[in-house]
């Protein structure tokens, strides 16, 4: 609010006072330089309503008969106004940055919460069966876990060529190869990945990896 804002806040008080006293509604009798003060400041149009309001307020707690005091505004009033004005503005600015602060901090303990509680895609929350992988070169294992759907798969390996993509599979008990996903090999790391079956686990009787072309690069049977 620009610092002179508060002197003509004040004059504003007496304007209201005066209307009040004099028993008008409209803005008449307002100085020239205060009506162009309160064309331009918006500030200043917000606080005029508001002492308007309870100027107009103050004609329900009139007993009947009485009289209008005759210097509506002791020494040093509508400074006391303005400045009581200033204060609850600032007072609410305050209490907006905090509670803006504590929303902030509230949305990043949630986050922390989320981000420990979160796990790893190949971490395994249920017992399953572990199986080992070794071919000519390649080694890792996987861990069959049962889903209502099917069965997942935590892979991990090494030894796959970059580059070349893999199928993963389960097969039944009539030999057929049930897929379950793909991946690509990367060079020197190790592959982690996860994968779905529709094959129940119960069902599978091996898991394996082949190219594309359906070269066996490895086979395990499962007990």
């Amino acid at each position: 609010m620009p610092d002179n804002c508060r002197h003509w806040q004040g004059l504003l008080a007496e304007h209201a006072l005066a209307q009040r006293a004099r028993g008008i509604g409209t803005d008449s009798g307002m100085s020239d330089a205060l009506a162009e003060h309160l064309a331009g400041c918006t500030g200043c149009q917000a606080i005029a309503t508001e002492f308007r309001s309870t100027s107009e307020a103050l004609a329900y707690t009139d007993a009947p008969g009485a009289s209008l005091v005759a210097n509506p505004t002791p020494s040093g009033l509508t400074t006391r106004i303005a400045a009581r004005v200033d204060h609850e503005r600032h007072r609410r600015d305050r209490r907006r940055r905090f509670v803006a602060a504590v929303t902030a901090a509230a949305a990043a303990i949630l986050v922390v919460v989320l981000l420990a509680t979160v796990r790893h895609p190949g971490s395994t929350d249920t017992p399953g069966e572990r199986v080992a992988l070794s071919a000519a070169g390649v080694h890792g294992d996987a861990i069959l876990q049962a889903r209502a759907w099917g069965t997942q798969i935590h892979l991990a390996g090494t030894g796959f060529t970059p580059g070349q993509k893999y199928n993963v599979w389960l097969e039944q008990a009539d030999g057929t190869h049930i897929p379950a996903g793909t991946f690509t090999g990367v060079r020197n790391t190790q592959i982690t990945v996860v994968f779905a079956s529709a094959l129940p686990s119960s069902e599978a009787v091996a898991i394996g990896i082949s190219e594309p072309d359906g070269k066996l690069i490895v086979r395990a049977p499962l007990d």
